[in-house]
């Protein structure tokens, strides 16, 4: 497997170069993540943060400047995903899948997979979800960039999670630990693939089993400091909380759950995106569920009408509502 992506910089392989600007990258771009790079392999979080900063800056101006078809209807989805509005996400994908310029890249072509899985998903298709996820991971495999095939795994994960199917979706969790990655990152990506196994163990009941993958990744995780730009760090340690809480709660420990309760709804409350949404939701009905335990009626009963209302404003099927459904 090509662990560092399949595409260096400059000669060699190594750092930016030249082969950043034939795949239609600026140079500047390539540059300023290594420097980010380096400045979290040195701890230098300023550093970090203003490289990482600069990128994304140089990333909007060049989309700007140099629109394509393909960037013009992700935007577009991205607003239909920004409202909800998840048939229009489908139809703008798929126009995104069928265009020329995805279809002659194995890669592009399980990262778009992907994206109609979720999509799907979020629609409660469920056969459809899961036929999408095991196309991108085919495709994933086939292309050989580790970050690629784990992303496209832990798709897979979730459609089986949402079909209750605990084989394959333990099969997909364990095959994205287990993947052999060295490119720049790769130790955050591996302690994103424990979490995401901890919270598949633990939908399904292997509370021990959860409790290692929380251990395995918290020295990488939770022990660091990381740069705010870097949102989904964010997300991972809130989901990280979320499973702590869950095992705390199995436990009979309702003090220990619900701080780690609302440490996860804080992360949660403070990440973008759909899915951060949809597990806060997930945590308040477990701090309802707590609260409840403890005699605290009435901050149950808010804590069950937030969850509901997010629920219904973002017009969550039913599948992804309940614990062992959620991605």
């Amino acid at each position: 497997m090509r662990n560092q992506g399949g595409h260096g910089g400059g000669p060699g392989g190594e750092g930016p170069g030249a082969d950043g600007e034939r795949h239609g990258i600026p140079d500047e771009f390539m540059r300023a993540l290594h420097e980010g790079q380096q400045g979290m392999e040195e701890g230098d979080i300023a550093k970090a943060e203003a490289a990482f900063g600069l990128a994304m800056a140089i990333c909007t101006l060049h989309a700007h400047e140099n629109p394509s078809d393909t960037m013009t209807w992700q935007r577009a989805k991205s607003e239909s995903m920004s409202r909800h509005d998840w048939p229009g996400a489908v139809g703008w994908q798929r126009r995104i899948h069928d265009h020329p310029e995805t279809r002659a890249n194995l890669g592009l072509m399980s990262k778009s997979s992907s994206d109609l899985a979720e999509v799907h998903l979020l629609m409660g298709q469920l056969d459809e979800a899961d036929a999408r996820a095991r196309e991108g991971v085919r495709l994933a495999q086939e292309f050989d960039v580790a970050p690629l095939v784990m992303m496209a795994l832990t798709m897979e994960m979730m459609c089986a999670m949402a079909r209750s199917d605990e084989d394959r979706a333990l099969a997909a969790a364990d095959e994205a630990v287990g993947l052999e990655c060295d490119a720049p990152g790769a130790e955050t990506m591996r302690a994103h693939s424990w979490v995401n196994r901890a919270r598949c163990r633990m939908a399904f009941g292997n509370v021990a089993g959860a409790e290692s993958d929380l251990e395995a990744s918290e020295e990488v995780l939770m022990a660091r400091e990381w740069p705010r730009l870097m949102g989904g760090i964010a997300l991972k340690q809130a989901d990280w909380w979320a499973v702590k809480a869950r095992v705390r709660k199995t436990y009979g420990d309702g003090h220990g759950a619900t701080e780690a309760c609302r440490m996860a709804i804080a992360g949660y409350q403070q990440s973008a995106g759909t899915w951060a949404k949809v597990r806060l939701a997930s945590m308040l009905r477990v701090l309802g569920e707590l609260q409840s335990e403890a005699g605290e009626e009435q901050d149950a009963r808010e804590s069950m009408a937030a969850a509901s209302r997010i629920h219904l404003e973002m017009r969550v099927p039913r599948c992804l509502r309940e614990e062992c459904a959620e991605p």
